[in-house]
């Protein structure tokens, strides 16, 4: 019970001051000068030092976010709730700034089904262009750590929603970010942009441009 109360608190914490967070700038209707989503303090949040794998077995590290823009999610392959929907907007993201070098990154939760095999399949269900979009898993630990101890969110099975698996079992839940992250050519998390949202998913795509405007 304590833990569900801590995770509890500090999703409603991050929530809160995601919301209170929201700046509104602009100049003209349909013109933003500056995000107009959270954008979280550099102490806050950010990508620490791991080492996993690409869907074909290619080690990845931080380091592969340097010197790139790159937008990051969160998903697992079993999941029936805000996967789907995270991994339509990265291929919508994908598909918007295609002929840019941003590239795209989704990390499983899942390690331990979701191998690089079993991603490499979501890759191709999902027609995903694999030489800009990257779908990583390994050490679970690993994963956890850029999740709870990098970018602050919450990262939790949940037994009370089972998912019935195509083997005939039954997996947990795994509760974890409904968000994007972007993340700037230093490896700092620049902002971080709500799936669900069609003004935070717009605001990513300017941010993004933005960012790569900024490293000419």
């Amino acid at each position: 019970m304590k833990i569900v109360v801590v995770v509890a608190v500090a999703c409603f914490a991050l929530s809160t001051w995601a919301l209170v967070s929201i700046v509104r700038i602009g100049r003209g209707e349909n013109r933003h000068d500056v995000s107009t989503v959270a954008r979280p303090p550099p102490t806050l949040m950010f990508i620490p030092e791991f080492t996993l794998v690409d869907q074909d077995g290619r080690t990845v590290t931080r380091a592969d976010l340097l010197g790139r823009v790159t937008v990051m999610d969160f998903i697992f392959t079993h999941c029936p709730f805000v996967c789907p929907i995270l991994t339509e907007k990265m291929s919508d993201a994908a598909a918007a700034l295609k002929g840019t070098p941003v590239q795209f990154v989704s990390v499983s939760v899942d390690p331990e089904r979701d191998t690089p095999e079993a991603l490499r399949a979501y890759a191709r269900l999902h027609e995903a262009d694999t030489s800009r979009w990257r779908f990583l898993t390994g050490d679970k630990a690993q994963v956890d750590a850029i999740v709870k101890d990098g970018l602050k969110f919450a990262l939790v099975e949940d037994p009370n929603t089972p998912i019935n698996l195509p083997d005939g079992g039954v997996m947990n839940n795994i509760i974890h970010p409904s968000w994007l992250i972007l993340v700037g050519p230093d490896g700092g998390v620049f902002s971080f942009y709500r799936a669900s949202d069609e003004e935070h998913m717009r605001q990513l795509l300017i941010d993004a441009r933005e960012l790569l405007r900024q490293k000419r």
